[in-house]
């Protein structure tokens, strides 16, 4: 997905205090924090949330990206720090996080946002090389309930997501074809949901190694709890 840039001024940053002086602070990213801006308010879209950051936050907070059900938006540079996480001036939240913010307006598709913000991690998960275990809520640093709606029993869903948009541009793949089960496939896939393998969505999806092996590790430890019990 094409990320529009838009940067704000350094005038109009939100600055660390450090030993006194106000400065922004360096940043090579080894996270992503993933975030929704709590704001179902008719307009407050990207562009609304672009403009907040252009004109001056009120709030002393910065985010990287702001993305909603049409674009995305960048605001401060990946090698810049903002000020997102709620963990303070040296916390990794803050200092080694990209700040992905997701819309929620009542007037925009919250469903095609959540797949928009996807294919933007999924891109700089690659741009980055960052794993999808160091994709992670808001929550995560500073204990706020945020992403809301994520955390409502679909973070697992979109970090899932994020792992195949990855594995798309990894092997170069512009989408994943709908396509149909076979008889014998749909048994697989719902054996596969009985043993606890797979959700079962998405059958055809591109994944890489990491999106298998965390597929399969409960297996695994399920065989290695009954090893230990015959022994």
């Amino acid at each position: 997905m094409k990320v529009v840039q838009r940067l704000v001024p350094d005038n109009k940053k939100p600055k660390y205090n450090v030993n006194g002086k106000l400065v922004i602070l360096p940043m090579t990213p080894e996270y992503i924090t993933i975030h929704e801006t709590d704001n179902t308010n008719t307009g407050a879209n990207a562009d609304a949330h672009s403009r907040l950051q252009l004109n001056g936050n009120s709030r002393k907070a910065s985010w990287h990206i702001q993305v909603d059900c049409q674009q995305a938006i960048q605001s401060l540079p990946f090698y810049e720090a903002g000020m997102h996480a709620g963990d303070g001036t040296n916390g990794s939240g803050n200092r080694k996080s990209i700040g992905v913010e997701i819309c929620v307006n009542s007037d925009g598709d919250y469903e095609k946002a959540l797949q928009n913000a996807a294919e933007v991690v999924g891109q700089l998960m690659k741009q980055f090389s960052i794993p999808s275990h160091k994709v992670v809520p808001h929550k995560h640093w500073s204990g706020k309930n945020c992403p809301r709606n994520l955390l409502q029993g679909r973070w697992q869903e979109f970090v899932n997501r994020c792992i195949a948009e990855r594995g798309k541009l990894e092997q170069g793949v512009d989408e994943v074809k709908e396509q149909k089960l076979s008889d014998a496939q749909e048994d697989v896939r719902q054996e596969a949901i009985r043993l606890g393998i797979t959700d079962g969505n998405d059958p055809f999806r591109v994944v890489n190694q990491y999106y298998v092996w965390n597929a399969t590790i409960p297996l695994a430890k399920r065989i290695e709890e009954l090893e230990k019990k015959m022994k």
